[in-house]
């Protein structure tokens, strides 16, 4: 009988485990656009956009509207309440809120180990204050912590980082 890499296994777990996450994740945050009356739609589904980011890695998730203002969301799902996000991620969104003029907001979702959510925040880069950041488990991966207190991620919350 064929012995399995408990190594390997743990890993698969874990890539398990943080799929569903993003999975709880990306439903909590389109239904709560929905009651909010925001519309959205995936980047790669809106023709304009899909385009600029096709060749990307890092992409955001979403692109939504409200009255008007249009704003780019990535969101982020993990089982600490910690703000931090890939550093190449955050130089590629800034490199494409530089040359299209689009605000992006990263939402944090925090879980805890009953994989309850417990915790949401919202950063607009160009606005919240991030540092690098690395600790032992970013596995060699730079990454930028947000310094500032966050706002607990509401309907007031995101039209004041739509700057309505």
């Amino acid at each position: 009988m064929k012995q399995q890499n408990p190594d390997r296994q743990k890993k698969l777990e874990e890539l398990k485990n943080k799929f569903k996450l993003r999975e709880k994740s990306d439903s909590y945050l389109k239904n709560l656009f929905i009651q909010w009356g925001i519309r959205f739609s995936k980047i790669e589904d809106d023709k304009d956009f899909a385009k600029i980011f096709e060749h990307d890695k890092d992409k955001p998730n979403l692109l939504i509207e409200y009255r008007g203002k249009k704003a780019a969301i990535d969101f982020i799902s993990k089982h600490d309440p910690v703000w931090i996000v890939d550093k190449q991620t955050v130089k590629t969104y800034n490199t494409w809120i530089e040359k299209l003029n689009l605000p992006l907001i990263v939402v944090f979702f925090a879980f805890d180990e009953r994989d309850s959510l417990v915790d949401t925040r919202a950063a607009k880069l160009g606005t919240h204050v991030y540092v690098d950041f690395n600790s032992e488990k970013s596995n060699g991966k730079q990454n930028v912590e947000f310094t500032d207190e966050l706002p607990i991620f509401d309907k007031v919350n995101m039209l004041k980082l739509l700057d309505l």
